[in-house]
């Protein structure tokens, strides 16, 4: 085996390490030369040991500037270490930490308060309180679904005389909240609804239950009946729809104030499972109890067809005196008119709706304020108090709506025919 030569063998080139003094500081030179990295001002911080780098020149470079941006692709980041404890040299003494105290946080919010306990049902005397305010009673759509409504034009509340066309706003004290024995009101709501077992009873509450067969069957009697010219006919209309309209807002303000709860969620609450006979003989459970038309949503309390029929019967007892009514050719008084409406032999259906006449003699003004407002007890809508504090809330509207009316044609001599005919010709000379 040969042996190791006794030569002085060279270090590798790559080595960093060196015991040649002369050797050592000619490589820091050559390194020095390509490592001002990371420099802001390189003229003014020239060192023959400026920082080194990790990475040994492999050819000769030079930098005039400093290369301060960073790199376009970084294979990693590195992140600031927070250290709790430090070793340091004793001339720096202990090292201590102190945590920033956190601002003071906002309190937590408040807990929503529970949710009320549900109202227990209407006692026997009870006159007021959350327990008889109105409800949305659930209505079913005919095809299995299940809804409730809010209360209709709840800004209502809130209106004056000058919400109102033709009159002024009556004094809510005229319908002050009513004192009902909730349980015998029910029984007798049940009771009325048994004894309606015909069809003209049931076509009579259908009837009056649609304002609009109200108007449109007094329109087709003026002109049928009593011969009247297009021009009397609008006259009419315009002001019966504003008595109407006037008494509406009136009676749906009153509603507000009171809020009563309806008959229909009483008796569910009252009699669930009882079975109630009702209308044509028919047997139904409590909870399933519905009026014979649709209840509509708002209170109960007063009611506003029994307002609406009474400003109705107002305004024509205060019009039609007026008008020249004629019956086959003749000329008759509105005192010795037999009728408002028709008799359902000359007139079987009201135009255009086409709802059923229920008067074989035909209605008066004062029959049509009786019956509107009786139709709604039979029906189911309404307590016993409701009607007559509906008719007396709107009590005269209808004949201050009429005055209103004739004063718009200023002054006349004659009926009415007489003032919306020609005028004279003009006496100025053209």
């Amino acid at each position: 085996m040969a042996m190791p030569s006794k030569v002085a063998v060279p270090r590798p080139s790559s080595s960093r390490i060196t015991s040649e003094r002369a050797v050592a500081c000619l490589r820091m030179s050559e390194v020095s030369s390509s490592s001002t990295r990371k420099v802001e001002r390189p003229a003014m911080m020239a060192s023959f040991a400026p920082t080194r780098v990790k990475m040994r020149s492999t050819g000769e470079s030079e930098h005039a500037s400093a290369a301060t941006q960073q790199p376009r692709c970084a294979i990693s980041t590195v992140r600031h270490a927070c250290r709790s404890t430090v070793d340091l040299p004793p001339m720096f003494g202990p090292v201590t930490s102190r945590k920033r105290a956190a601002s003071p946080s906002p309190p937590p919010p408040a807990p929503p308060p529970p949710a009320p306990p549900p109202p227990p049902p209407p006692s026997a005397s009870g006159a007021g309180g959350s327990n008889t305010c109105w409800r949305p009673i659930p209505e079913y759509d005919g095809k299995g679904m299940t809804y409730e409504m809010d209360h209709v034009a709840p800004f209502l509340r809130f209106a004056t005389s000058a919400t109102l066309t033709m009159t002024t706003m009556p004094d809510m004290a005229l319908a002050p909240g009513p004192s009902y024995d909730y349980v015998a009101e029910a029984d007798a709501v049940i009771a009325n609804m048994a004894t309606v077992d015909t069809a003209g009873e049931l076509d009579e509450i259908r009837f009056f239950d649609g304002k609009l067969n109200v108007a449109l069957g007094l329109i087709g009697t003026l002109l049928l009946g009593y011969g009247q010219s297009i021009e009397e006919i609008m006259l009419h209309s315009f002001g019966e729809t504003s008595a109407v309209h006037d008494a509406g807002v009136a009676v749906w303000k009153n509603k507000l104030l009171n809020s009563r709860i309806r008959p229909t969620t009483v008796i569910h609450q009252l009699y669930p499972e009882d079975n109630l006979r009702l209308n044509d003989n028919m047997t139904v459970r409590g909870k399933h109890f519905q009026t014979i038309v649709r209840t509509m949503s708002h209170s109960e309390y007063p009611s506003g067809s029994a307002a609406v029929c009474a400003a109705i019967r107002d305004f024509v007892d205060a019009l039609w005196p007026h008008l020249t009514l004629t019956m086959q050719g003749d000329e008759v008084s509105y005192s010795d008119a037999p009728f408002v409406i028709l008799p359902n032999t000359l007139m079987a259906n009201v135009p255009l709706t086409g709802a059923v006449n229920p008067a074989p003699g035909g209605l008066s003004a004062a029959s049509i304020a009786e019956r509107c407002g009786a139709t709604r007890e039979l029906g189911g809508m309404h307590f016993s108090q409701s009607v007559p504090a509906g008719r007396k809330l709107a009590a005269g509207m209808g004949a201050e709506a009429a005055a209103t009316l004739l004063s718009l044609l200023g002054p006349r001599e004659g009926g009415v025919r007489q003032a919306l005919g020609g005028s004279a010709p003009c006496a100025a000379d053209c």
